[in-house]
């Protein structure tokens, strides 16, 4: 089963069966929405040859961008706790997913492979201020080996 962030695969099922939760789960879906939103937006440092002005803007840009981003994770955690205290299946789903955890799933000889499409930024070769942006993809394999004797 896929883990989102916002435990959207678990919180679909344990709102049918537990209606209190359902705008608690809404609630976490919209903070997730706002919170991956918002850290695709951090502001860009000026440039080097920036005026004092510009620093001072982008430091308090920084600042104020730092405060909603805490504030928003604040709330999404305590959502968290909050719907897992009521759903026994939201609790088992927010666990740490560890190598041995799928390993025990999977059946010997097997791999599990896991693929992540992200968005790379790196400054711009002579253009001070500015990003190149590249799609990448990276995969995760888990193996199951018979251990030999």
């Amino acid at each position: 089963m896929e883990r989102n962030r916002d435990g959207s695969a678990a919180g679909v099922s344990n709102c049918r069966g537990n209606p209190q939760l359902a705008p608690l789960f809404q609630e976490l879906q919209s903070v997730s929405r706002y919170l991956s939103g918002l850290a695709s937006h951090t502001p860009l440092p000026p440039p080097p040859t920036a005026s004092q002005q510009q620093k001072e803007i982008y430091q308090r840009n920084r600042t104020e961008w730092q405060a909603r981003f805490a504030a928003f994770n604040d709330q999404y955690e305590d959502l968290e706790q909050q719907i897992a205290a009521g759903s026994e299946a939201f609790r088992q789903i927010r666990e740490p997913l560890t190598v041995a955890n799928v390993q025990s799933q999977l059946p010997e000889g097997t791999a599990y492979i896991d693929l992540l499409e992200y968005r790379h930024s790196s400054p711009r070769l002579n253009e001070s201020g500015k990003l190149d942006f590249e799609d990448r993809y990276i995969a995760f394999v888990v193996r199951v080996i018979k251990h030999r004797r």
